[in-house]
């Protein structure tokens, strides 16, 4: 794998060819470590989390002709509105042990699976783009940003489907 170490950064500011947000990135790329990309794939994979957790509304309401826009987030079996303080991805399942608080339901693992897939997901795709960055000194940063947004709609919406035949197949 390619990094961009202080020495290769001067050689490629020398020759002037760069635009100056290429110049910028690939000084600002000089300085990458490890844990920046590290940090860079825990917060897609954060975002991930969340994204699932939201895929998860879509796969509960999309067939049921519910709007996933309104009403708030509910309890299946009392529609008792969510808190938000219960609605966080994963953390709120795992210490609910997977109950409504309300109703003491048994709330689903289909959506711990939906969130912890999603965030790792993203946190894959986002990882190998890094890598891509990282091997393209020649690419700015900003011609990967639409690839790597296609790519996590892609997998969001393949993890959405998949639940929604998972619901239908289990039904």
């Amino acid at each position: 794998m390619y990094s961009c170490t202080p020495a290769s950064a001067a050689v490629l500011l020398e020759t002037g060819s760069l635009c100056p947000v290429t110049t910028a990135i690939v000084g600002l790329a000089s300085m990458m470590s490890v844990t920046e990309y590290q940090f860079a794939v825990a917060v897609a994979m954060l975002c991930g989390l969340m994204v699932g957790s939201f895929l998860n509304v879509v796969i509960y309401r999309v067939p049921r002709g519910i709007s996933v826009a309104r009403p708030r987030s509910f309890c299946p079996a009392c529609k008792v509105p969510i808190r938000p303080l219960d609605n966080i991805p994963v953390l709120s399942w795992c210490l609910l042990r997977g109950r409504c608080r309300s109703c003491h339901a048994p709330i689903s693992s289909r959506y711990l699976a939906v969130e912890v897939l999603t965030g790792i997901a993203w946190g894959m795709v986002t990882a190998w783009q890094l890598h891509g960055i990282a091997l393209s000194v020649s690419k700015s940063l900003y011609d990967h940003i639409p690839q790597l947004a296609a790519l996590l709609i892609l997998v969001s919406v393949l993890v959405a489907a998949g639940g929604m035949i998972v619901d239908r197949v289990a039904s």
